[in-house]
Parts: C-alpha cells; sequence; structure tokens
C-alpha cells in the first residue's frame, strides 16, 4: 500500500461507515511513520536557488496545512479501530467465543486486543465472579485463579508434541494467552496437553502423567 493523502482519508471513511475492523495492510503503522517523516521533511527543506522567496512560503503553508490534517485523519482512524478493538475484546472475555474474527488486527493491535482480553477477564474475574459466587478472598476459587494465571502463561506452540496426563481432580474451564479454551475436565479423564501446560497441571497435583 502507498501511503497518500487520498488513501488515508479513504481509510477513515470505511472506518466511519464500517462498524466491524477494516483490513489494512500489515505494514500500515510502520509505512505510516515514513509518510509522515517524508511530510516532515519536506517542511524543512530549504529553498532552491532559483525559487522566489514567496513561492517557498507558500509552498511551506501548504504542507504544513496538509501535515495537519494528515494528524487529524490519523488521530482519528486510530480512535476509531481503538474504539473496535475494545469491543470486540469486551465480547471475547466476556464470551470466550472462537467466533470474533480478528482478521483484521494489525500486528501492533494484536498485542493489544491480547493484553484488554487479560486484563478485562481478570478485572471480572476479582470483581464480579465474587458477587455472583458469592466466594471471598482465601477460598478455593482464589486459589484457583493464581494455578490459572501459572497456567495461562503456557502459551500452545504449534508444532510441539502434546503430553497424555489422567486428571485427579475436576478442571474448570479456562482461556489461555493464545485465546484457546482449555477444559472443563473431569476427574480420572485423559487428556493431551502442550507440555508445559500438562506440567502445571502435574506440578498442583491436578493430573498425574500416563
Amino acid at each position: 500500500m502507498t501511503i497518500t493523502y487520498e488513501t488515508l482519508f479513504e481509510i477513515l471513511r470505511r472506518e466511519k461507515n464500517q462498524d466491524d475492523l477494516q483490513k489494512l495492510d500489515p505494514k500500515f503503522f510502520d509505512e505510516l511513520d515514513e509518510y509522515v517523516e517524508e511530510k516532515n521533511n519536506s517542511l524543512n527543506e530549504k529553498p532552491r536557488l532559483d525559487q522566489f522567496m514567496e513561492g517557498y512560503e507558500n509552498e511551506q503553508n501548504a504542507i504544513k496545512i496538509q501535515l495537519t490534517n494528515i494528524r487529524k485523519i490519523i488521530r482519528d482512524i486510530f480512535d476509531r479501530r481503538e474504539r473496535k478493538i475494545m469491543e470486540m475484546a469486551i465480547n471475547k472475555a466476556k464470551t470466550g467465543s472462537n467466533i470474533i474474527d480478528t482478521s483484521a488486527l494489525l500486528p501492533q493491535e494484536k498485542d493489544f486486543f491480547n493484553a484488554q482480553i487479560k486484563l478485562i477477564s481478570e478485572f471480572r474475574y476479582d470483581v464480579l465472579e465474587p458477587v455472583l459466587t458469592s466466594q471471598k478472598p482465601g477460598s478455593r476459587a482464589l486459589e484457583d485463579k493464581l494455578e490459572q494465571k501459572d497456567l495461562n502463561m503456557a502459551v500452545k506452540e504449534e508444532n510441539t508434541e502434546l503430553k497424555k496426563v489422567k486428571v485427579t481432580e475436576a478442571i474448570p474451564k479456562f482461556v489461555g494467552v493464545d485465546l484457546e479454551i482449555y477444559g472443563p475436565f473431569s476427574q480420572h479423564e485423559e487428556i493431551e496437553l502442550h507440555p508445559e501446560i500438562a506440567e502445571m497441571l502435574i506440578k498442583t497435583n491436578r493430573a498425574k502423567v500416563i
């Protein structure tokens, strides 16, 4: 994608008119940075020897105005995408659904999206769940939460050989930072998991090696 004033305006128009996050080139932010830097360099260029001062000043003023407008458009695009990503993260944290389309997320936005899911999930667990279940700090629920945080750190990697274990204590459903849903698992159930997650279950006496 070649960034121009016109393409930025078109991107903003689509983000305004569509509820869903719009797909952009994966290198959009990098190219945007280069585009703004190029405009800034044009603004700092010294006049040519054959250029009249009045013409130079008019050209510089035109670039200043355009640069101001460009920054406004970029900020508007960013704000609108940010709000959409927050809505996606809230829906994901509330429902645990895997049908939420994340294909339009840019690499930098994926990190933001995952971080918001984790933050929202922890907030709901800390504040909402105790109210709904009447469980207080210090209960088994709190211990489960701490163990779940450890489990979430064990990110499932592709092409990793799974480890087979037997569940020794019922395990409630939980979501890893890779957004994969694990469980629920019943007692005596035999399952195959990522080695790091399996080891964590073994260490917490929730499972044993078969």
